[in-house]
């Protein structure tokens, strides 16, 4: 007879470590969850151009931190807690530097709550 065996806790902790998770829930938390944050306060101001570049630019930073952290993590000697803090508020001051200098509407609110929820 044979059965799968019983899932452990060692087995989803392993699940939980996975890169695609932790890059999903990033992606929903630091990008997805300001937005609909601010369609539920303001539900006239969703869709303008501000708050769609505050949710494309929040996710774009997720990818930036998460992609620095993978490259610097491959060096002997670092710790993966060490690198997690820098990558993140250098990814979120390259977003915020090019929407400074190309000039494009942002939602301050949405980009700042992402920083925070990606700090967290």
């Amino acid at each position: 007879m044979l059965h799968s065996p019983p899932t452990t806790l060692r087995t989803q902790r392993r699940f939980i470590a996975r890169q695609r998770f932790n890059a999903l829930g990033a992606l929903v938390s630091v990008a997805l969850l300001p937005f609909l944050l601010r369609a539920i306060v303001l539900p006239e101001d969703t869709f303008y151009a501000a708050s769609l570049n505050a949710l494309m630019f929040n996710a774009l930073a997720v990818v930036i931190a998460f992609w620095t952290r993978l490259s610097i993590e491959t060096y002997p000697g670092n710790r993966s807690t060490h690198v997690i803090l820098p990558s993140i508020v250098l990814a979120h001051a390259i977003i915020v530097t090019v929407l400074l200098l190309a000039r494009l509407p942002y939602d301050r609110l949405a980009l700042v709550a992402g920083f925070i929820f990606h700090i967290l």
